[in-house]
């Protein structure tokens, strides 16, 4: 079973007066395998800040029920 999830986003910070003070472009990919492995990767550009990756993994060992044949 293989799942998979990909958004994209802008996030706009609003300063005093209404003022755009920041945009920034977001994205983020996950993937997993059978609920047992997952990753993650997200990314951010921000027009003052510049960019950013952040990536992620998790691994769920399978209990003894889910070893064992119903």
């Amino acid at each position: 079973n293989l799942t998979a999830e990909a958004t994209m986003g802008v996030e706009v910070t609003i300063g005093q007066g209404d003022a755009v003070k920041d945009v920034a472009f977001t994205s983020s990919v996950k993937a997993g395998v059978g609920g047992l492995a997952e990753g993650e990767i997200n990314g951010r550009f921000a027009l003052e800040g510049g960019p950013s990756v952040d990536a992620s993994a998790n691994f769920t060992p399978p209990g003894i029920s889910d070893l064992l044949p119903e």
